[in-house]
């Protein structure tokens, strides 16, 4: 194996050993598509799920960016779970804006210590809930323009679904590194055998 490829799995394994704990952490919009009629009252969370209670990574802030169908929906209020603190104590820090049409912006910043969030954040929680009224019948939907979520150190966490693609894309550089490694190896060896079989000439 080339030193490029050992390299390459070096850090693969090393990706392997700590990033999964990282990569098991998604969240998602709860629920995305709906029926709704003319005048009622909707919510809609985002819920995260996957990470272990009592250890890191926990969850610093969040940022997101929400599309929906102004023609269908407008938006109310958008209202923060307390398990990055409660805001009501100065223990985080909220924000909404519903300034673009249809699109609601909303984000939050822990001001607790990593420690505090580790023993305070479960397996599964609600990070935001939107809340929304129908303007006419029909059948709304919701989706993610922009997802940032952080951990306690500031760190951004792989959105769902992509670190498992990052860790194939390395496989894959691995494995193709490796056949070269292979391939130059039997080449040299071929070439050698050559030279040892080439009949010598009597002087």
């Amino acid at each position: 194996m080339s030193w490029k490829a050992y390299l390459i799995s070096l850090s693969l394994s090393g990706m392997a050993a700590i990033t999964p704990l990282r990569g098991d952490i998604i969240w998602n919009i709860s629920p995305s598509t709906f029926p709704v009629t003319s005048g009622a009252i909707v919510n809609a969370d985002i819920i995260l799920n996957g990470k272990i209670p009592g250890s890191a990574p926990s969850i610093g802030s969040f940022d997101f960016a929400v599309a929906f169908d102004p023609l269908l929906l407008t938006p109310l209020n958008v209202s923060f779970g307390n398990f990055l603190g409660d805001p009501g104590l100065g223990e985080s820090i909220t924000t909404f804006t519903f300034a673009t049409p249809g699109l609601v912006d909303f984000g939050a910043v822990s001001l607790l210590p990593p420690e505090e969030l580790n023993a305070l954040q479960p397996s599964s929680f609600t990070l935001a809930t939107m809340t929304f009224q129908a303007k006419g019948d029909g059948t709304a939907s919701l989706s993610f323009t922009s997802e940032i979520v952080d951990d306690a150190f500031g760190i951004k966490l792989p959105e769902p679904g992509t670190f498992w693609l990052g860790g194939l894309a390395l496989a894959g550089l691995v494995r193709r590194a490796t056949s070269r490694g292979q391939q130059e190896h039997r080449q040299h060896r071929s070439s050698g055998s050559a030279v040892e079989s080439r009949p010598q000439v009597a002087a």
